[in-house]
């Protein structure tokens, strides 16, 4: 059976050929036996040649075809057609993006998994893609693979680089707190101290510095941060983690509504943020982004409804209005 489609971005990834090129690493960043197996995995890629976009799309719709009569006839000829159709133009939209997933496991080396473990994982998240690309949007499937190839990695190095489990309103103090400091590296020029980067989160210092020194590498993952600031890094379990068409919000809509939200206090800001998703990868009830503040769910309720009479007022609500729908 087919996975259900997920909505996708529009907005298309400058991946070009030289871009998914490999470059063999030094030999002291991998052991000689990694590099070896590195090295004939890389040859082999190497066989498959990259497709076009017109041949990605008459590649995929023909796979949805025969996808489509292995649905319908459950056995006979035409059945047997269809799986040999299926099996090969599934192969062919995989192997012609093995040097994609490589190109982007290198971002993710020396963060505590092997760079072959980081390419299997993004196999992984590219037949994922393979699976649930739909040719009719008329995108390019690099497009969509990113972000599948990026969130099988992120995960495995969530769940695999790590000995402890950390609480998930831990990991997105981490998050919010490291954004915020690397904003106001941006805009001050310096490294700033502890109480900065709490009062621009909103959140007692002790508070925020006992989760930063408590996952301390993960300021190393959100490093690699997209142009817009947004991380590219995933560490929300299955069921709250993003779609495509998150990952890639129109910056247009982003804009307006940071421009609105600017006008309230930093914690108000965080509250209406987490409660309605924006720059998040799921939408928070008051009880979880209270554990985050260390708040009642009352007193974030409260918050909560000081911060929209603010923008309310401000004569905001139509620039957020799209966003919270």
């Amino acid at each position: 059976m087919r996975a259900p489609t997920i909505e996708v971005p529009e907005q298309e990834l400058q991946l070009g050929r030289a871009e998914v090129e490999y470059e063999k690493p030094a030999q002291e960043e991998e052991p000689p036996f990694e590099l070896d197996v590195l090295g004939q995995y890389l040859k082999e890629t190497h066989r498959y040649p990259l497709l076009s976009r017109e041949e990605e799309q008459k590649v995929s719709r023909a796979m949805r075809r025969s996808e489509a009569v292995l649905e319908e006839k459950k056995s006979g000829t035409g059945r047997r057609g269809a799986r040999k159709e299926f099996d090969a133009t599934r192969a062919t939209m995989i192997e012609s993006n093995l040097r994609l997933v490589v190109s982007i496991a290198k971002r993710y080396k020396n963060m505590g998994m092997e760079l072959s473990d980081l390419v299997q994982e993004g196999n992984i998240g590219l037949m994922q893609a393979v699976e649930r690309f739909d040719p009719r949007r008329n995108l390019k499937f690099s497009t969509y693979a990113t972000w599948w190839i990026r969130q099988a990695i992120t995960r495995a190095l969530s769940q695999k680089s790590r000995t402890i489990k950390v609480p998930i309103n831990k990991l997105e103090m981490v998050r919010i707190a490291t954004r915020a400091k690397n904003k106001l590296l941006e805009k001050d020029g310096r490294e700033p101290s502890m109480k900065e980067i709490a009062k621009a989160v909103g959140a007692p210092e002790q508070q925020v510095e006992t989760a930063m020194k408590s996952i301390p590498h993960l300021e190393s993952l959100d490093a690699l941060a997209v142009e817009d600031g947004s991380p590219r890094w995933e560490l929300q379990s299955d069921e709250r983690s993003e779609t495509p068409w998150q990952a890639v919000l129109d910056r247009d809509m982003r804009e307006k509504v940071g421009s609105a939200l600017e006008l309230l206090p930093s914690r108000q800001q965080l509250i209406v943020r987490m409660r309605f998703g924006i720059g998040f990868n799921t939408e928070y009830n008051l009880e979880e982004i209270g554990k985050v503040l260390n708040l009642t769910r009352e007193r974030v309720r409260q918050l909560e409804v000081e911060a929209l009479r603010r923008l309310r007022a401000a004569g905001n609500r139509r620039a957020l209005h799209d966003y919270i729908q």
